[in-house]
């Protein structure tokens, strides 16, 4: 009997023994983007999963938002840095970035005494890898913004169909297809969800709390000395090599009626378009926790559907408005009646300066997200605890 070749649990494992904060709950979806990243280059190749007659791309793209400092460029770290991360010794092409542009993604044109060059980006550089940014402001703007939906056409195409079509100066231009799985974030804002680019994108929210803040505090110093595991990063890596050849015997993708049961548990507040990305995450989450030959059925199991459920959840706060989910959240952690100073001074705590607080908190006054009364703002959106 064969053994199973599970690369989703040591991964786990690894996170669990190094103390990484709430494990549990960000970095099982960085391990599923991993399972989907492998599934999708094989099906650019060989065509196992179509829709229409047109071969679907099952590239799961993380965007965590959450304020500065509180996890987005250390969970890309543990997976991507050189010598220590999960991925290190897997045959996984993986590289981290500092900061993005829109041309330095794409790919761009310069000159050289006088002759136009072709300057390749990072979608190309690293076209069968997994990237993570540090920064990509491009990505927030895009999404903030209903005029930029026609707008940064090759990059939205990069990260849906793979595709990037780019006419430059003259007659030169940029033509290929790339898997490149990207992850990144921002700090909490409104995104419009109307616009393209969050529709590729699985949106993993840390919006703290007190407590929140206090369990970092302790994670942090419980960290100290914690060494990486060397031998279960060269176990990943030959499960992840393993896995890979095991791709190679699929020969097609069907779902289990427990896919189709979730998605109409949620059908009410999920757009059809949207549905896609649970179907990613059901995707990467079965390549790696099954033995793969033959037809892959695609099963949600009581962890998948928990996971499914959180990123459901996630994407509500979304469409409501990151940063007013964001108070929403601290109001409720102060039995929802803060003053405005109060309010304006936590939002600092976060990353906003005063004046970026002070228009929020008017907007939603305005938009009667929150309501001032006897000197305190509080919600009718928030069940206050007393």
């Amino acid at each position: 009997m064969k053994t199973m070749v599970d690369a989703y649990s040591p991964m786990m494992a690894e996170f669990e023994e190094r103390k990484v904060l709430y494990a549990d709950r960000y970095c099982p979806f960085y391990i599923i983007s991993v399972g989907s990243h492998l599934f999708n280059i094989l099906n650019k190749q060989k065509h196992l999963y179509l829709q229409h007659g047109l071969p679907v791309d099952t590239r799961c793209h993380i965007f965590l938002v959450c304020p500065s400092g509180f996890g987005k460029s250390f969970h890309i770290r543990q997976f991507l840095e050189n010598g220590v991360g999960v991925l290190d010794r897997s045959p996984i092409q993986h590289a981290m970035e500092g900061s993005m542009t829109e041309s330095a993604w794409v790919g761009s044109v310069i000159y050289v005494d006088g002759e136009p060059v072709i300057v390749e980006g990072a979608a190309k550089e690293y076209e069968y890898g997994i990237v993570g940014v540090e920064e990509f402001s491009v990505l927030t703007q895009m999404m903030q913004s209903a005029s930029s939906r026609t707008l940064h056409s090759q990059l939205l195409t990069s990260l849906d169909s793979g595709i990037v079509r780019k006419r430059l100066r003259g007659s030169m231009k940029i033509h290929y297809t790339t898997c490149v799985t990207l992850w990144t974030g921002d700090r909490p804002a409104t995104f419009d969800m109307a616009s393209g680019m969050p529709r590729r994108l699985v949106f993993l929210n840390f919006f703290p709390t007190k407590r929140d803040v206090e369990m970092m505090r302790r994670a942090i110093r419980s960290g100290e000395g914690i060494k990486y595991n060397p031998a279960r990063l060269v176990e990943i890596g030959k499960v992840l090599e393993e896995k890979i050849e095991e791709l190679k015997q699929l020969t097609g993708l069907v779902y289990d009626t427990s896919m189709y049961a979730f998605l109409d548990r949620i059908k009410q507040r999920t757009m059809p378009y949207e549905e896609i990305i649970y179907k990613r995450l059901a995707i990467g989450y079965n390549v790696l926790k099954k033995n793969l030959k033959g037809i892959l059925r695609v099963e949600v199991d009581k962890t998948l559907d928990k996971l499914l459920m959180r990123e459901y959840y996630w994407r509500q706060q979304i469409k409501r408005g990151a940063d007013v989910s964001h108070v929403f959240v601290i109001l409720s952690d102060y039995g929802n009646k803060m003053t405005r100073r109060d309010l304006v001074n936590r939002l600092s705590d976060f990353g906003l300066n005063t004046f970026e607080a002070a228009a929020l908190i008017d907007r939603m006054l305005k938009e009667r997200m929150l309501v001032y009364k006897n000197g305190y703002l509080s919600s009718y959106y928030v069940r206050s605890e007393e």
